[in-house]
């Protein structure tokens, strides 16, 4: 799972980075 949370950030810089670590 880190590998596809690792390429969602990677390539969604956007403030859904903020929703996936508040997670």
């Amino acid at each position: 799972m880190a590998v596809e949370e690792r390429a969602l950030m990677e390539e969604v810089e956007t403030p859904t980075r903020k929703k996936l670590k508040r997670k």
